[in-house]
């Protein structure tokens, strides 16, 4: 049990550090989207800023997820070590079960989202 708890241990700082990039990460998509819906950034006509921000901004929050759930797998982590007790284990390893889940299903949003893109996009080009 000892081992198992101070190999947790030795992945917590890795695992608190991506868990930070990730959040960092998706707050600046929020950001920058959160501009382009309000028109800030140049480019584009402004219905399509609006329409291209609104899809990415919705994106981008999804991404805050994971990076909440590895705050709590560190955080579960450090309670293990703290308290080394089965429970607390298990709750780590819970934790990392739903990163994973949240990647999973995000992946998979952005496999559908890239598929229908691809199919609208030949679609358009069909029609021309």
């Amino acid at each position: 049990m000892r081992d198992l708890i101070r190999l947790l241990g030795e992945t917590r700082p890795w695992v608190r550090l991506f868990g930070v990039y990730m959040m960092i990460a998706a707050v600046a998509m929020i950001v920058v989207n959160l501009l382009k819906i309000l028109g800030a950034t140049g480019g584009a006509t402004g219905s399509s800023i609006g329409i291209e921000g609104v899809v990415y901004l919705a994106a981008s929050l999804l991404c805050v997820f994971p990076a909440l759930f590895l705050s709590r797998y560190a955080s579960a982590i450090s309670q293990a070590e703290a308290l080394g007790g089965m429970s607390q284990v298990v709750d780590a390893i819970s934790q990392q079960k739903k990163f994973w889940r949240s990647c999973g299903i995000l992946t998979a949003f952005c496999i559908v989202v890239y598929l229908l893109t691809l199919v609208f996009v030949f679609a358009m080009m069909a029609i021309r």
